[in-house]
């Protein structure tokens, strides 16, 4: 709950003592660091596992949802001597 607040929420230190104090916990600011700081111990084992599997893949998978794109069959021709407006005239009417 703490990391999550520290990191999640980013709550201040202060801020944190008054959440635990209305629980009846009344740490000081210096145990919250003390805390925060001893993650490292617990965290770096996983961070080291999660970029093993990582290198071990061969491809990064970001989206895996099922999108499909309208797009034309064809790029339409634009000659390049026509105005923007031309251009935009013939890439509409291809659609």
């Amino acid at each position: 709950m703490i990391a999550n607040n520290k990191f999640g929420y980013y709550l201040p230190y202060y801020r944190m003592q008054d959440i635990f104090a209305s629980s009846g916990w009344t740490p000081s600011r210096s145990t919250l660091d003390n805390i925060i700081d001893g993650l490292e111990f617990i965290v770096q084992p996983l961070v080291g596992l999660m970029w093993q599997r990582f290198c071990r893949t061969w491809a990064l998978w970001i989206d895996d949802t099922n999108v499909t794109l309208l797009m034309p069959n064809a790029i339409p021709e634009v000659k390049e001597d026509d105005t923007p407006e031309q251009q935009l005239k013939t890439r509409r009417s291809d659609r």
